[in-house]
């Protein structure tokens, strides 16, 4: 549930554009600002002084806020040709792997223009909540990209059990793909349950969950940035906690024909301190 957008930086170099583009960007919602390329942030403030010192500061704060505050631009796997133009390396990597959208002011059918952007426009048009019934299928068409991208996920859920099949086959996916990345030694992945009375993990039970997790769920190479956390208080909600996108869900991670699942997606600051309620430091 991630949406990657390309944007033009002569686009977002020109402050009211940029300004509109803040308005619909937000790690509280499933748009993404590719990091395309590497350097776009740098090519977005360089190309902004051209427009006159006013312009340049307006955009230095707002790119500010929507890297740090909002933390909504990330780095997606694309090649980028140095001598080709910008316009052409969107098209080129679009017709490779789609995004979600292209903003920029060129002539192309896949392009939206800076004068359309608002979030009516089919290509920047979403409609939380997400709903979806609970197949292993449904949840790895959602969860994908965040799997694709992300660093650290965290999974609260007060029935994590990988030893029960509708859980451990949904876990099976998420871990093959997570271990199929070719940066999977860099991937953390930390779990927070509930060790309560009616729970099988009792005091000392993380390596536990750990154990129920390799034999059950192939954990694979992720086994040695596990962490486990054991909550003895009474959980409730559903979590999945990652550095791409941050997740409350109604039910827990497991699968169940016929039951509707509903996502919902957090603030940074809300997730962070989730995490932190959560994980601790």
């Amino acid at each position: 549930m991630i949406y990657e957008y390309a944007i033009d930086p002569a686009v977002a170099a020109r402050f009211e554009n940029l300004r509109l583009i803040a308005e619909l960007f937000d790690f509280s919602n499933p748009r993404r600002i590719s990091r395309f390329p590497k350097s776009w942030l740098r090519e977005v403030y360089d190309l902004s002084r051209e427009l006159g010192d006013r312009n340049q500061k307006m955009v230095e704060v707002k790119l500010a806020q929507i890297s740090k505050e909002k933390n909504c631009i990330q780095k997606f796997s694309r090649e980028y040709e140095p001598h080709t133009n910008w316009p052409e390396n969107a098209v080129n990597s679009h017709q490779l792997t789609p995004f979600r959208g292209i903003i920029c002011d060129g002539a192309g059918a896949a392009f939206v223009a800076s004068g359309d952007v608002d979030s009516t426009h089919p290509q920047l048009n979403f409609s939380p909540p997400f709903r979806l019934e609970k197949t292993v299928e449904n949840f790895m068409d959602v969860l994908g990209p965040v799997l694709a991208t992300a660093r650290e996920l965290c999974f609260v859920d007060p029935y994590f059990r990988p030893q029960n099949r509708n859980c451990s086959d949904l876990f099976k996916a998420i871990f093959a793909s997570l271990n199929a990345r070719p940066d999977a030694s860099e991937v953390y992945l930390r779990v927070c349950t509930f060790s309560g009375e009616s729970s099988p993990y009792g005091t000392g039970g993380e390596a536990r969950v750990i154990t129920d997790m390799v034999n059950n769920c192939d954990l694979g190479n992720l086994q040695h940035k596990t962490h486990v956390v054991l909550c003895e208080a009474n959980m409730h909600a559903r979590y999945l906690l990652t550095d791409v996108g941050a997740y409350v869900l109604d039910h827990s991670f497991s699968e169940s024909r016929g039951a509707i699942l509903n996502i919902s997606m957090m603030s940074w600051e809300r997730a962070e301190e989730t995490k932190k309620q959560y994980f601790g430091a």
